[in-house]
């Protein structure tokens, strides 16, 4: 049985944030941590503490999490993938976060109309989806 971890510090009155983020992983029975406010170092924490499996992101945390030196002391070793909203990343950042973590990026497309997401990567394309 796959066992998962969700760690939660997106806007939770959206609804990407109610649907996706809040009622599915209630539905599927997903352990759920849910941050107040995203603060770095509580994130990482997080992360450690309670082996969070999947966590939800946007670029300029991707960009946090590929260069800010305070990720290096902590072990995100749980971490099975990280998904990304509100903005695509490049494939610079792509790239980097990648190289630096191992950990893959599921980038998904969506807006409140269409109640969430309107595209998002399946498993197999989004481990290394530019990488040679």
């Amino acid at each position: 049985m796959l066992y998962l971890v969700l760690l939660v510090q997106l806007a939770n009155f959206s609804v990407l944030g109610i649907a996706a983020l809040i009622f599915i992983p209630i539905y599927k029975g997903v352990t759920m941590h849910i941050m107040q406010r995203f603060d770095l170092e509580h994130f990482l924490y997080s992360i450690q503490t309670y082996q969070v499996t999947i966590a939800y992101v946007v670029p300029p945390i991707v960009l946090l999490l590929a260069k800010h030196p305070l990720i290096d002391t902590f072990d995100l070793s749980s971490l099975r993938v990280l998904h990304s909203a509100a903005a695509p990343l490049t494939y610079d950042l792509i790239e980097m976060i990648y190289s630096r973590l191992k950990i893959p990026i599921k980038q998904s497309y969506g807006m409140s109309e269409a109640a969430p997401a309107i595209s998002t990567q399946v498993s197999p394309t989004f481990p290394t989806p530019f990488l040679k």
